[in-house]
């Protein structure tokens, strides 16, 4: 799973270990939820039935930037608090958050966005984030490139990359104080286009 963002300045460095938190099933939601697609590897959309959905402001969309990346699991409202907030938190943040999330339930269902303590989370399947569907494919091309077949290589990666259509997560970003860069994003990203590289899906 993506777990990228890190706080500009060194303060605060994520992920947080999330791996003692509740995770519902990673099996894709049938009918309305399973319309729904939520792409991150550019500027951040929501799509049902391929038509864009209305998300709001800046925050309002880092919030399901946040959820989106953490699917299936409880991310406490400490954490987005100071993901959209930082050091700068106003006394009304917790009621904002609260706000954020009715106004995404409206648009994406109160079957998707959920309320769970300590926090809430996001139930959808993993091929409805592109995030996670690149992970994917750049592991199976890997896997084919191991296993002598460069043909079938190259076709996996090339479906991975054609998934980014500009920056990572675009449109979230409020402040520098908001979010840092999704580094480990770009790695992968670098590494599809090295792996699709000439020599690399020749090799043997």
């Amino acid at each position: 799973m993506f777990e990228p963002f890190a706080r500009l300045g060194g303060k605060a460095q994520y992920p947080v270990n999330v791996s003692a938190q509740p995770r519902l099933s990673t099996e894709a939601p049938a009918g309305r939820q399973g319309s729904l697609e939520l792409a991150l590897l550019g500027p951040l959309e929501a799509r049902r039935a391929g038509e864009p959905l209305e998300l709001g402001g800046a925050r309002p969309r880092a919030l399901l930037a946040l959820l989106a990346l953490q699917r299936g699991t409880v991310v406490s409202s400490d954490r987005i608090v100071e993901d959209l907030w930082g050091d700068a938190s106003p006394a009304t943040a917790r009621h904002m958050v609260a706000v954020y999330v009715s106004r995404l339930r409206k648009t994406l269902g109160d079957d998707i966005v959920l309320t769970r303590r300590p926090g809430y989370l996001l139930q959808v399947g993993p091929e409805q984030v592109d995030a996670t569907r690149f992970e994917r494919l750049l592991a199976e091309g890997r896997e084919a490139l191991a296993t002598g077949d460069p043909g079938s290589a190259a076709a996996r990666i090339g479906e991975a990359l054609a998934l980014w259509r500009g920056p990572a997560l675009a449109g979230c970003v409020a402040s520098p104080d908001m979010y840092g860069t999704w580094t480990r994003q770009g790695e992968l990203n670098g590494g599809g286009d090295r792996d699709r590289s000439p020599s690399a899906t020749t090799a043997t």
